[in-house]
C-alpha cells in the first residue's frame, strides 16, 4: 500500500513564503498523496491544499482514467433517465450511477433550468447532438472531445475543426496549452467560493477527474498544472465543470463497493462517466 508523504512544518513554511513572494496575496502549500490503483486502468488518490492568506483547508479528490484501458464517455442526463420511464425521475447523479453503472462518474456541464436540468451548452452523446454550441457564453469557453480511446480538451474554436464522438461544452478553462493556468489571479479575490469539479488531461493522455472543497478556480487552476512530488496533478489542460451544489464524484471498487465525494441528488444535465469497452 502507498503511504502519503507529508512535509515537515519548515518546508511548508518555506513553499509558502516562495508562493506568497511570487503571488503577492496568494499563498498555497499542497499535501499530495500517491495514487492508488483501484482497478486496472482507474487510480484515485486526495490531496490537501491550504489557499489564502488564512491557509484554508481544502480537499482534492481525483481519479486517473488510462483511456486504453477504460472508456470515458459523456451521458445526457434527461434523455438517459427517461429512457427508464421511473414516475418519479430525479434526474440525480446518484439515479443515473444506478442506471448507467460505471465505474466512476463525474456531473457535467452547466444547466439551463433548475426544474428541468436541460444543458445550456454543446452536449453530443454517441455521436448524437442534444443541443448545440453556446458560442455567446463567456464562461463556457472550453469542450471536451472524446473520440476512439483519446479524451481532448479544446478551446470553442478547436472544436470547430474535429470530429467528436462524445463532446461536452463548459468552462472555464481552468488550464490551457503546454500547463498554462487560463484563469486571472484577480479570480481569487471573487467570494463566495464554491464546490468545484473538473476534468483533465496529462501530457500521457491520462484523464484526470476531481472534485475540490470550496476554493477559487484560480487556486484550483494552479494546484492541477503544478508539477513534482509535493505538487499538483500536471495536467496540460483542463476544464471547470458545473460545482456548488451539483458538484459530485463517485467511484466503485468492485461494482458493490461504493465511494462518493460532494453531493449526489442535485438535478444534473449531463455527466461524465468511465466504463469498461
Amino acid at each position: 500500500m502507498m503511504t502519503a508523504i507529508f512535509p515537515s512544518r519548515s518546508s511548508l513554511l518555506v513553499t509558502k513564503t516562495l508562493v506568497c513572494v511570487l503571488f503577492g496575496f496568494f499563498t498555497s502549500t499542497t499535501v499530495a498523496s500517491d495514487w492508488k490503483e483501484v482497478t486496472s486502468g482507474l487510480s484515485v488518490r486526495t490531496d490537501q491544499i491550504a489557499v489564502g492568506a488564512s491557509g484554508q483547508n481544502v480537499e482534492i479528490n481525483a481519479l486517473l482514467i488510462n483511456p486504453s484501458l477504460l472508456r470515458t464517455k459523456v451521458v445526457a442526463v434527461h434523455n438517459t433517465i427517461n429512457r427508464q420511464k421511473l414516475k418519479f425521475p430525479t434526474y440525480s447523479l446518484r439515479e443515473l450511477a444506478r442506471v448507467v453503472r460505471p465505474i466512476a462518474i463525474v456531473n457535467g456541464g452547466f444547466s439551463s433550468s433548475y426544474t428541468l436540468p436541460l444543458p445550456s451548452g454543446l452536449l453530443i452523446e454517441n455521436q448524437r447532438t442534444i443541443a448545440v454550441i453556446n458560442d455567446i457564453s463567456k464562461t463556457q469557453s472550453g469542450v471536451l472531445c472524446i473520440g476512439d480511446k483519446k479524451v481532448q480538451i479544446l478551446t470553442r474554436a478547436e472544436y470547430k475543426t474535429v470530429q467528436c464522438k462524445d463532446a461536452l461544452q463548459s468552462g472555464p478553462l481552468l488550464v490551457e496549452g503546454a500547463g498554462k493556468v487560463g484563469v486571472f489571479q484577480s479570480e481569487h479575490k471573487k467570494l463566495p467560493w464554491y464546490r468545484r469539479s473538473f476534468i483533465a488531461v496529462r501530457q500521457d493522455g491520462q484523464v484526470i477527474l476531481g472534485v475540490a472543497g470550496e476554493i477559487s478556480l484560480y487556486d484550483l487552476a494552479l494546484y492541477i498544472a503544478a508539477t513534482g512530488p509535493k505538487g499538483g496533478l500536471g495536467a496540460v489542460r483542463a476544464l471547470n465543470l458545473s460545482g456548488d451544489v451539483e458538484s459530485g464524484l463517485y467511484y466503485s471498487n468492485d461494482g458493490t463497493r461504493l465511494q462518493t465525494y460532494g453531493n449526489m441528488d442535485a438535478p444534473i444535465a449531463s455527466a461524465i462517466a468511465v466504463v469498461r469497452y
